[in-house]
């Protein structure tokens, strides 16, 4: 599982409803662009802000991450806390700065010190990680709890790992599940993939195929590769559900079709053996390739198998 860093743009300071950004970039023009600009340079903030936003996406002019830093660095010197959080991204994901999780770090904390919980959220996951700073876990508790409070899915669903994990707590898989019940209501894909493992394997709680399909369906939905993929093996076998290799065949594809290697070689057994599709050894092997080639074990074995002429039994992944 991966931790979630918030690549969330704010626009609290600007007054503009989210939903009116890509509206407004739309409508630019020249002569709207001249006019910001020229706020810009007159040191307000707002003005700064959208403006490093349009040129970080790219919208209503060249994308240039340069301009962006540019921008955003004035409203952050200015003491604006949304300004200081980008900057912390741009260090953090090395945007038209050479990446550096030590500046990154250093933003963060001058915004979180206002209490801007996105940037207390991604501090939260650099001293988790112990990038640009020595690994502490019960910093990284500390942050994330101030994403909890505010309901933020990602914050529920990282805090949750650290229960899971027993990382700087007792390993508490009821407390893990009930972050990861809180982040998946609100739409959170891997906290969903999480609670559906949990479920299908019985991690701290009495296995529940029921459970473990209602929560992968939630994120095959958003087409999340892993739970297309698991979904499609409880179709493939009938886990819980009635058996139909249609489904599970479409589902394996689904996955398949994102590179994810797991699926590629799920897929690969289907036409070796036959199932839901007529036999077609040839594609087997274009599937098992695909799989094996990002280093899949399991797939370079049956490839194996198969220029040996041995027979082999289904292993679903």
């Amino acid at each position: 599982m991966k931790l979630y860093f918030l690549l969330i743009l704010c626009f609290a300071t600007l007054k503009i409803k989210a939903q009116n950004i890509d509206y407004i970039f739309k409508s630019v023009n020249s002569l709207y662009l001249d006019s910001l600009t020229s706020s810009a340079k007159n040191g307000n903030e707002n003005s700064q802000i959208l403006l490093a936003e349009m040129y970080k996406r790219g919208k209503g002019v060249i994308q240039n991450y340069k301009k962006s830093y540019y921008w955003f660095k004035k409203a952050a010197y200015q003491g604006n806390p949304e300004a200081q959080f980008n900057l912390g991204l741009m260090f953090n994901n090395g945007l038209g700065v050479n990446q550096n999780f030590k500046k990154a770090i250093k933003y963060y904390t001058y915004s979180a010190r206002q209490n801007y919980v996105y940037s207390e959220v991604n501090l939260g996951i650099l001293y988790d990680q112990g990038k640009g700073v020595k690994q502490d876990f019960q910093k990284a508790i500390y942050f994330y709890e101030k994403g909890v409070n505010a309901n933020m899915p990602e914050a529920q669903y990282n805090l949750g790992l650290m229960y899971e994990l027993g990382k700087g707590v007792n390993q508490d898989f009821k407390i893990a599940i009930n972050l990861y019940t809180s982040s998946a209501n609100n739409g959170h894909v891997e906290s969903q993939l999480g609670l559906g493992y949990i479920y299908d394997f019985g991690k701290g709680v009495p296995q529940n195929d029921s459970l473990a399909f209602f929560w992968y369906e939630k994120a095959a939905k958003k087409l999340n590769p892993v739970a297309l993929n698991n979904l499609g093996i409880m179709y493939e076998i009938g886990k819980g559900i009635p058996k139909d290799l249609n489904k599970a065949l479409s589902l394996y594809e689904l996955a398949a079709n994102q590179g994810y290697a797991n699926a590629q070689y799920n897929l690969g057994l289907m036409y070796y053996f036959g199932k839901g599709v007529m036999k077609d050894v040839n594609k087997a092997i274009d599937f098992y390739e695909k799989s094996a080639s990002q280093g899949f074990s399991t797939a370079q074995f049956s490839i194996g198998l198969i220029y040996l002429g041995s027979a082999e039994k289904p292993h679903r992944f």
